[in-house]
């Protein structure tokens, strides 16, 4: 053992004597029992590691075998990067990293630390001026970018007013402006958005549908003209709902695999229109063009225009009561067992579901609070309904409604909506501020969870968005 010990110690100092140069540390700096090690840099150097043996003859123990094995190695010297080999090629740039030093090669730890602390700050100042630089050119680009630079991000302290508690973050953290849609002429009365199924989950897909957009908006104005954008602002359809009176209500449907636009106006009308997205296909001209084109063309799958088509389905009428039709309240689609249900909630504290074909299945009365059911929210096999002071579910399928009483609903309800990540908890919005979190996974008993102190500076209208929930309010 105190051979090999012996052996591994001098294997450390030859693999000292490898990282010394004769321009970094003085040959004096070397063992002084290895003077071999301290050779020049591009010598081969030699790892000698001998084993004794005993020998089995009892009668010479003094008798040994030396059995001895040789390693031979060449290293180069190690070289410092100079200002030539630096990628960048800024002359300030440079001028940074040709201040960070050398590592001192057989330092102790804390030289190298230091140097190591020196290099950092280094790559710090390299990295400010980068971003100065990129600064000053993305300026020069035009007035949309320098505006997008100046513009200030509020303090965290002023995004909640609220004494009770303490803001962690701001929103501009995980908010950023990707486009501004500027519709044509009409007025925007109503702005819903379209999931896309994803085709980069699962079996690889065709590069044409790798790059189609996940979500689609869809823009409606007052007088029914719907314009249907990609969420980075590129216009891809405009069409027309095919209404006569003015439009009052607009649904979309949240699954992947259907897209349906569900419109109503002030007469009572409710149509429904289909939508379908499929990757466009160059044209027989444009093929031939590239076959026969003799310079270097972009690929076809840099810009993939999605070819999005529109198609008109039903036609419904609210019933009537008295001569007139109630009054929609919200409009809603549902998915239960693969079947699609078109719903409207009116001020009279019902809900009429229709199949997607136009028939009327019924209509199941879940509150009679004052102002009736004031908004729908799909769930998996029912719809979240909340009135003027409670919340509920309707199932569309059988036209069953549980109402449990909550009794933490302290103010009128503005809007509730379900976890994305937990469908059992429903929050809901306040008219003075406050969100209640409340557990219905038994939907026939309301668990209180939490109330959050109020937020801003009115009611929240929420929306679920991957686990968390996205609340704003009218200025």
């Amino acid at each position: 053992s105190s051979l090999r010990g012996l052996a591994m110690r001098r294997a450390v100092l030859v693999a000292c004597g490898v990282l010394c140069s004769a321009d970094d540390v003085p040959s004096a700096t070397c063992d002084a029992d290895f003077p071999e090690q301290c050779g020049p840099p591009d010598s081969e150097l030699s790892i000698d590691v001998s084993v004794r043996e005993s020998s089995d003859d009892p009668e010479q123990p003094a008798a040994k075998s030396r059995k001895s094995r040789t390693t031979t190695t060449a290293m180069p010297p190690p070289k410092r990067a100079s200002g030539s080999e630096n990628p960048f090629s800024s002359p300030s740039l440079q001028s940074v990293w040709s201040s960070i030093p050398a590592p001192p090669t057989g330092a102790d730890l804390l030289g190298q630390e230091v140097a190591t602390l020196e290099e950092a700050v280094a790559q710090k100042q390299a990295k400010v001026v980068a971003l100065k630089e990129l600064k000053l050119a993305i300026v020069g680009e035009g007035a949309h970018d320098e505006r997008r630079l100046a513009s200030k991000v509020p303090l965290v302290e002023s995004v909640v007013s609220s004494s009770e508690m303490q803001a962690t973050s701001s929103a501009a953290d995980f908010m950023q402006t990707v486009a501004v849609v500027e519709p044509a002429e009409d007025r925007t009365a109503f702005a819903r958005l379209i999931g896309l199924k994803n085709f980069r989950v699962g079996t690889p897909p065709t590069p044409a549908h790798a790059l189609l957009p996940l979500a689609l908006l869809v823009l409606v104005s007052d007088r029914g003209n719907a314009t249907i954008y990609t969420p980075t602002g590129s216009r891809l359809k405009e069409f027309s709902l095919g209404h006569s009176a003015p439009i009052e209500r607009v649904a979309t449907t949240s699954s992947q695999e259907d897209h349906i636009i569900l419109s109503q106006d002030s007469e009572g009308i409710m149509r429904t229109h289909s939508v379908i997205l499929k990757p466009a296909k160059p044209s027989k001209p444009s093929k031939e063009a590239r076959r026969s084109a003799t310079e270097a063309i972009p690929s076809k799958y840099l810009a993939v225009t999605p070819n999005v088509s529109v198609f008109f389905e039903r036609q419904m009428r609210l019933p009537k009561k008295g001569g007139s039709v109630r009054a929609v309240t919200d409009l809603a689609i549902s998915k239960q067992r693969g079947l699609y249900y078109l719903t409207a909630a009116d001020e009279g504290g019902g809900v009429t579901v229709y199949y997607r074909n136009g028939t009327m299945k019924g209509r199941a009365i879940a509150t009679d609070d004052e102002g009736g059911i004031q908004g729908l929210f799909p769930v998996p096999d029912a719809l979240l309904y909340h009135s003027a002071h409670g919340v509920g579910f309707v199932s569309a399928e059988t036209l069953d409604v549980k109402s449990p009483v909550c009794a933490e609903i302290s103010s009128p309800v503005v809007s509730a909506t379900v976890d994305a990540s937990a469908t059992h908890r429903v929050n809901v919005a306040l008219q003075g501020g406050e969100v209640v979190v409340f557990n219905l996974k038994d939907r026939s008993n309301c668990k209180f969870e939490q109330r959050l102190p109020r937020l801003g500076q009115g009611p929240l209208h929420l929306e679920p968005f991957k686990g968390h929930g996205l609340g704003g309010s009218r200025c």
